[in-house]
C-alpha cells in the first residue's frame, strides 16, 4: 500500500503539469474540429481518415460526441495507458523473481521513455494506447485460459487480435510476446494453437482491410 501511494503521488507530480498546461498539437486539431460537426458529417470525415481502421472510426466518433477539450483526451489517454500497464504487469508478474524487478518494470512502463508521441499527442495518437489496451486484453485472456482451461478465454484472446489491428496497428510487434507466452507459462502444449489463432487473427484483419473494406471505400 505504501508503494502504491508513493507511485500514485509520483505519477501525479509527473503528469499534472502536462494535463494542466498542455495543448493539442496540429494533428489533433482534426478531432477538435470534429466535435462541431453533425454526427453524419463527423462519420463521413472519420471514414475518410480511417477507412481501413473501422474501430478507430467508432472510437473517435464516440469521443467527439463527448468533448473536444484537451484535458478530456489527456486524461482518457492516461487512463487507457495505465489500465493497459496494470493488465500487462499482472500478466507477467509471476515471472519476476524479486520486488526490485517488479518495481523497475512497472515504473519504466509508466514513464514515457519508449514513445512520447502517444502521450504528448493525446488526440490522434491515443489510438496507440487503445491498441496497446486491446492487446493487453488478449494477453490477459490467454493467461486466464491457461489457468482455468475455459475455452471462451482462448476465443477472446483470438478475437481481440483482429479487433486490435482494425483499430490501430502499433501494437502488432507485441504479438510476438503473445506467441511466446505459453513458453513463459510452461504451457508449451498450447504453443501451436496460440500460434495458429494469432496467425489467423492477423490474416482476418488483413483480409478485411485489403478485400472487404475496399468494396465500400475506394481510397483504401
Amino acid at each position: 500500500k505504501k508503494f502504491s501511494l508513493t507511485l500514485f503521488c509520483f505519477l501525479i507530480i509527473l503528469y499534472m503539469p502536462f494535463i494542466l498546461y498542455g495543448d493539442f498539437v496540429r494533428d489533433d486539431w482534426f478531432l477538435r474540429d470534429l466535435t462541431a460537426k453533425t454526427s453524419k458529417d463527423a462519420i463521413n470525415s472519420l471514414w475518410g481518415a480511417f477507412s481501413n481502421r473501422p474501430f478507430a472510426v467508432i472510437f473517435f466518433f464516440i469521443t467527439s460526441r463527448i468533448s473536444d477539450e484537451f484535458v478530456f483526451y489527456a486524461l482518457l489517454n492516461l487512463i487507457i495507458l495505465f489500465t493497459s500497464i496494470i493488465i500487462i504487469f499482472r500478466s507477467f508478474e509471476q515471472f519476476f523473481v524479486d520486488s526490485f524487478i517488479k518495481i523497475t518494470f512497472l515504473i519504466s512502463m509508466m514513464i514515457p521513455i519508449y514513445s512520447m508521441t502517444n502521450l504528448f499527442s493525446p488526440g490522434m495518437q491515443i489510438l496507440g494506447n487503445v491498441s496497446l489496451f486491446i492487446w493487453s486484453l488478449s494477453l490477459l485472456s490467454q493467461k486466464i485460459f491457461f489457468e482455468t482451461q475455459n475455452k471462451k478465454y482462448l476465443f477472446l484472446s483470438f478475437i481481440f487480435i483482429p479487433f486490435m489491428l482494425l483499430t490501430y496497428e502499433s501494437a502488432f510487434p507485441l504479438l510476438s510476446l503473445s506467441l511466446f507466452y505459453p513458453i513463459f507459462k510452461k504451457e508449451t502444449k498450447y504453443f501451436l494453437i496460440i500460434f495458429l489463432i494469432t496467425f489467423l487473427g492477423v490474416i482476418i484483419a488483413y483480409l478485411i482491410q485489403k478485400f472487404f473494406l475496399p468494396l465500400f471505400f475506394d481510397d483504401i
